[in-house]
């Protein structure tokens, strides 16, 4: 099967966008299939990885077409200007790379003539270009949504969104998403052949043998810091540790981003690992990348969200959860500790692997819907 993969996102793009997608390539490519990736570089949103955008050409051809944009800090997730912008710029703010660079990605479907197209999203962009493409030359179309769409509360002018959103799920031969509560809900308005799928972990991204730290136990928060709600946090979090215990904090946001390689190692190194999921406004998005990363890593594990289907997947996975507040928190950790970690059966289903079962499964129902 020739498979063509639009993701705005990907490596060297060190984004949680980029993750997924490099993962899934690269099962595909084990799997016998020819895949080309249609991608963004020079996005600077999440930092690089040379080496893993290199070794991803040994499993794709990869097309990057350029955009410059400049880091923005995490925390102008919340500012009031994006606010006001996200009302006019529909879908998105990527939108501007995709007319720009269509006629290229034209020339790129053309010359690899895909038996099917993927699109992720977000960026929405991607989906709405993707519905085009997939139009222009007649292909199979698959979506794949990280993140909920009109659900999310922090898009506003709801009607341009649903207009769009309708247009690109209703053309889907098939649609796939990481959660099955909000995502899922919304997912199934427009399309009957919705599949979960959630972010898998793989094996190989870890290390055999952490980093060695005698004398301490280590909590690590390797993720970003898009609210106040979390930085609050972090703070009476390490203030209120009991001694001996020392909190790690990595990622945009932080002050100390960690590239790839060394984020793997920090996970495994990790005597308990923190999932700080929260915001100012009440979200209930789409599973965050990093919790399954920690699942791989196979460390004791705290989740605190507010996200109904991320605290029911950790207490699936026998992992710790707590509420937003230092004081539960700590004792939560404190807890994951104690207990340690252990043979975990459970944990398989999130492999690589058997993701590639199920997306291979999904990728061939595409294609025998639209011949049919």
């Amino acid at each position: 099967m020739r498979i063509c993969v639009l993701s705005y996102f990907f490596p060297p793009n060190n984004s949680s966008g980029a993750q997924r997608w490099s993962k899934l390539v690269k099962c595909l490519h084990r799997s016998g299939h020819e895949v080309c990736v249609i991608s963004a570089v020079g996005d600077e949103f999440g930092g690089e990885d040379i080496d893993r955008g290199i070794e991803m050409m040994r499993y794709a051809r990869v097309y990057r077409l350029f955009h410059r944009i400049p880091h923005r800090p995490p925390a102008m997730a919340e500012s009031p200007i994006k606010e006001l912008l996200k009302f006019f710029v529909i879908p998105d703010s990527r939108l501007p790379f995709f007319l720009k660079h269509l006629g290229r990605m034209e020339r790129v479907v053309r010359m690899e003539r895909p038996d099917v197209l993927v699109a992720t999203a977000p960026p929405f962009s991607t989906l709405v270009a993707g519905r085009y493409l997939s139009i222009r030359f007649n292909l199979p179309f698959v979506v794949d949504l990280r993140d909920p769409w009109l659900n999310d509360p922090q898009r506003p002018n709801r009607w341009a969104k649903y207009a769009l959103e309708r247009w690109v799920l209703s053309g889907a031969d098939a649609v796939i998403v990481v959660n099955d509560r909000e995502i899922y809900d919304e997912a199934v308005r427009f399309n009957r052949n919705v599949y979960l799928l959630e972010h898998p972990y793989d094996p190989e991204d870890y290390p055999q043998e952490g980093e060695p730290h005698p004398g301490e136990v280590r909590v690590s928060y390797v993720g970003s810091l898009f609210s106040s709600i979390q930085g609050d946090l972090i703070r009476g979090i390490s203030e209120r540790l009991p001694q001996g215990f020392v909190l790690r904090v990595f990622g945009p946001g932080t002050g100390r981003v960690l590239g790839r390689k060394e984020a793997f190692r920090e996970m495994v190194s990790a005597d308990v690992l923190l999932v700080l999921d929260l915001a100012k406004r009440k979200r209930k998005l789409g599973s965050s990348i990093k919790f399954y990363d920690y699942v791989g890593a196979d460390r004791p594990v705290v989740v605190v969200s507010e996200n109904p289907f991320l605290l029911k997947r950790a207490k699936d996975l026998g992992l710790t959860t707590a509420r937003p507040g230092v004081e539960d928190i700590v004792r939560s950790i404190v807890s994951a500790y104690e207990r340690g970690t252990g043979p975990n059966s459970r944990r398989r289903e999130l492999r690589l692997d058997v993701a590639c079962c199920r997306l291979n499964r999904i990728l061939y129902r595409a294609i025998s819907t639209r011949s049919s």
